[in-house]
């Protein structure tokens, strides 16, 4: 930063900031770039050179909006300058909803709800910054207190936030620390998911009935059956009719292979009141008719492991 002392015109503070800007080396890479604030011109005395260089620092600071940008004189930037957010962020803020879909988050949404926060003023970038990091701590907290996450541990770290060195440094760090969060929820809702699956399987085996149907189970996890009809698809890999064929043929075996009861019997033990039908089936799961199942010994399925 650079203070301004004994400077008595406009033209004459031109002159020196054009010089400023001539005599000292610049590059346009943001890694090795020489950036100044100036201060305002001030009388020559102490309490001046100081106030002059606190507005140089002030100004410098600004370089987080405008890496690429070599002067920073405080006339030009107090006007807009804030230590004060517009709107603070908060853990309902629109922004937050996208963690609960499937899309991934993009710079320029984050870019337009940051602005949202500063109001378009330059606020002070340690004031932004920490606001938003406390935001995503308590949005972290939340998901924990909600049972969405085992344990903050599995969500992504807000450290690396402070060491943003501009705007759009922190605005595709936030980008993939969304995007992050976005697929630790999405892991943890699958690992959920599959807990609560497996019980369901479980219970079909354990309880079995042949009439049981896809509301009635769905009811089981508390889930809408459209909803626990995919969620069965995919733990599966079949459809919850196909799978209950092959549960009713499994005890069908079991049946077969451990009583004498007629085939028929059986048939009706696992909902099949036609015979015949129940035998086409079978035949289709095992290769083999009920009879030649109960001859021959065990066999595999052809539709399930």
């Amino acid at each position: 930063g650079i203070a301004v002392l004994g400077v008595d015109s406009t033209t004459s503070e031109r002159r020196l900031l054009d010089w400023i800007q001539q005599e000292c080396a610049f590059h346009v890479d943001p890694e090795t770039m020489l950036w100044i604030g100036v201060g305002t011109p001030q009388p020559k005395d102490p309490r001046g050179l100081n106030e002059s260089f606190r507005q140089a620092q002030l100004a410098l600071s600004m370089k987080f909006y405008s890496p690429y940008r070599r002067l920073f004189p405080y006339k030009e930037i107090a006007s807009r300058w804030s230590s004060e957010l517009s709107v603070y962020p908060s853990c309902d803020d629109k922004v937050f909803s996208g963690l609960y879909s499937d899309n991934e988050f993009c710079p320029k949404e984050i870019e337009s709800w940051v602005t949202t926060l500063t109001g378009g003023r330059l606020v002070d970038p340690e004031v932004l910054l920490f606001a938003i990091r406390g935001t995503l701590l308590r949005q972290q907290h939340s998901l924990v207190e909600r049972s969405l996450v085992e344990c903050q541990a599995e969500l992504p770290s807000t450290d690396g936030l402070d060491s943003c060195r501009s705007l759009d440094e922190a605005c595709r760090w936030l980008c993939e620390h969304l995007n992050q969060t976005q697929t630790a929820l999405r892991d943890a809702l699958k690992r959920r998911h599959h807990h609560v699956l497996e019980r369901c399987l479980e219970r079909m085996e354990r309880e079995f009935d042949p009439e049981l149907s896809l509301p009635v189970v769905a009811d089981w996890c508390h889930f809408s059956p459209s909803y626990f009809s995919k969620l069965f698809r995919e733990h599966t890999g079949e459809s919850f009719t196909d799978y209950m064929v092959s549960l009713r043929m499994s005890k069908a075996a079991v049946r077969l292979k451990n009583s004498r009861k007629k085939v028929y019997e059986i048939a009706e033990e696992v909902g099949y009141r036609d015979v015949k039908y129940f035998t086409r089936v079978f035949k289709r799961v095992y290769g083999v008719s009920p009879n030649e199942f109960r001859t021959l010994g065990p066999r595999t399925p052809h539709t399930r492991s």
